[in-house]
């Protein structure tokens, strides 16, 4: 199994794999919607690729993340897309789809969730619901292997989500906080998840397989600000807001946006609010056992903004 399409290539995490599989000597396929050299350029929301290409493997990163775009876009990209993706490729041996654990319900009470638990539906943001949608998506097509993987907050080098929000947010000196910081999170750097992705292309079963894909422990969230101002040599002062009442403003934000039809995501969300001061926390027993997953890299060593 060598011949290996990824999807979103162009992006933060499809253009990391890419380097990371060719650097092991697999022989990549980049598609992505940027008209850039090495890559074939496709739109997967607009249909079908139209060349043919014997493929092995499709790594399927390509996704809409922004989670305050319009149902239409997510469930575009994000469902849509895939099946565009798997009916291009109808012979190909084994699909990976990168998820998200974002997918678990927001209101679940589970304090270490697993592949199967907190999948309630109950969810804040369209982006959340569409991925789950789209692993509904990569199930229906007649494909030997199907691995699922879910990351959760993925950064590492090349971020252009995580860190640039970390930046804007520290301009002025002071880094507002939703919740009191005492809430556990788990990371994953995007070379742990290529790991994961190296580790399912080898893995010889058949069938459908889902693993939670984080770094080695979660960080109590005060702790993990404290390091990344350590790591990067930063000098702000990080306050804290109550959740109740980041929660109050953030509806106040959706709703204006919402009103105005602001398509840029508001500085303060409840999806925001949640991810900050709520604890997530992912059991990734299963793919150590499965998947021999043995991450590495952590916020510790390298979360550079």
């Amino acid at each position: 199994m060598n011949k290996i399409a990824v999807t979103g290539a162009t992006g933060f995490v499809g253009n990391f794999v890419s380097k990371y599989l060719e650097d092991r000597g697999y022989n990549v396929y980049r598609f992505g919607r940027k008209n850039i050299d090495g890559v074939l350029q496709w739109d997967i929301t607009l249909g079908q690729y139209d060349k043919k290409i014997d493929i092995d493997c499709i790594v399927h990163c390509a996704a809409s993340v922004d989670d305050w775009a319009s149902y239409e876009e997510s469930y575009f990209a994000n469902v849509v897309g895939t099946g565009n993706v798997l009916k291009s490729f109808n012979n190909v041996k084994k699909i990976i789809y990168i998820s998200s654990c974002s997918v678990y319900d927001s209101f679940c009470d589970q304090v270490v969730i697993k592949e199967d638990e907190c999948l309630n539906g109950h969810f804040l943001n369209n982006y959340s619901k569409t991925k789950l949608l789209g692993e509904m998506e990569a199930k229906k097509y007649n494909i030997p292997h199907v691995i699922i993987l879910r990351p959760h907050i993925i950064y590492g080098p090349g971020d252009t989500t995580i860190a640039p929000r970390i930046r804007d947010a520290i301009k002025l000196g002071y880094l507002f906080v939703p919740g009191d910081g005492s809430n556990r999170i788990s990371f994953t750097h995007v070379d742990n998840l290529s790991q994961a992705i190296l580790s399912s292309i080898k893995k010889s079963e058949v069938g459908i397989s889902i693993y939670n894909i984080t770094d080695d422990k979660p960080f109590i969230f005060s702790e993990a600000l404290m390091l990344v101002r350590k790591l990067n040599k930063l000098n702000f002062k990080i306050i804290y807001i109550p959740k109740n009442i980041s929660l109050f403003f953030a509806s106040i934000f959706e709703f204006i946006y919402k009103l105005l039809k602001i398509k840029k995501s508001p500085i303060l969300s409840r999806y925001i609010v949640d991810q900050m001061s709520s604890d997530h926390v992912f059991d990734v027993t299963k793919a150590r056992n499965e998947l021999i997953y043995n991450p590495t890299k952590s916020i510790e060593n390298d979360f550079y903004i």
